[in-house]
């Protein structure tokens, strides 16, 4: 027997709601397959249900080249099936901004537990996306697009307002490979949090050759003004390979970590990432995309 008559023979002999399903899930698999193949960058979180007869696509997406597919294919094969997918994108559902990382460094995981393999890190100060939150844990969208699971209080949510306010006022970058900021201008005063090169934070004011600084949720803290350098002249830097060299130094002696991206722990693409960011570069998170 042949296999296009076989498949017929199957077809023949399936009900029209598992005919239904059959084919609601080779559309997923294909659109999955050509719109959002890359899982590090694109949320894929769509499924099949149906109720009585009634179906539905519901699930997350970040892909608007995958939302639009399944649109259209929903419309030209599959008009009774509702479409409740929610596209988390420029022009979906929601900021694309609505969290700052409120600690010195996140860890991004696979799956939302502490044992699941790291997908890269994050730093103070980083503005995010939070797609979904569940048991604790919320699954987030970095500046670069990889997406992972952190703890939920690692990172602070903001509305509209408080993120116009970070973005207008004046901002500092941590410099050096690691410190402390303190609850006074004084060395001798209680730590408040550590600190590792890249970390953002707001200037409050200057005192005693200290700056005070502003966390995203309302922390205040005091750090050696010889340890920070004003956003501004990294975010407008004019790259040179001479700074390139010195900058990828300050990060010597740093232990490898698979998925590491801060100078607490670094892989190889994580030091080419950080490198270029102190100087002005936002480059792709890993070494197949930046090359």
């Amino acid at each position: 027997m042949s296999l296009l008559l076989l498949l017929l023979l199957v077809f023949s002999c399936t009900s029209p709601a598992r005919r239904t399903i059959t084919g609601l899930n080779a559309l997923l698999l294909t659109a999955h397959q050509q719109s959002a193949p890359d899982d590090r960058i694109e949320l894929w979180d769509v499924s099949v249900h149906s109720d009585s007869g009634h179906f539905q696509l519901i699930g997350n997406l970040t892909s608007r080249e995958a939302f639009d597919a399944l649109e259209e294919a929903l419309d030209q094969q599959f008009p009774e099936v509702e479409n409740r997918i929610i596209l988390h994108s420029e022009g979906g559902n929601g900021p694309l901004v609505n969290a700052l990382v409120n600690n010195s460094v996140i860890h991004l995981r696979r799956e939302p537990s502490s044992t699941k393999e790291l997908v890269t890190q994050a730093l103070l100060g980083t503005p995010v996306r939070i797609l979904k939150t569940e048991g604790g844990k919320s699954l987030i969208q970095v500046p670069d697009k990889y997406i992972g699971w952190v703890n939920t209080e690692e990172v602070h949510a903001v509305d509209e307002e408080e993120l116009a306010a970070y973005r207008d006022t004046e901002k500092v970058i941590f410099a050096v490979q690691y410190g402390l900021s303190y609850s006074e201008p004084d060395v001798e005063s209680m730590p408040v949090t550590d600190l590792v090169i890249g970390n953002i934070l707001r200037k409050v004011t200057e005192e005693s050759g200290f700056s005070q600084v502003l966390y995203p949720d309302g922390r205040l803290g005091w750090v050696k003004s010889s340890e920070l350098i004003p956003a501004e002249e990294v975010f407008y830097k004019t790259t040179l390979k001479e700074n390139l060299v010195q900058t990828a130094l300050r990060f010597h002696g740093i232990p490898y970590l698979w998925g590491g991206n801060s100078s607490k722990n670094i892989d190889c693409s994580g030091l080419v990432f950080n490198v270029y960011f102190l100087n002005g570069i936002q480059l792709p998170r890993d070494a197949d995309m930046q090359a």
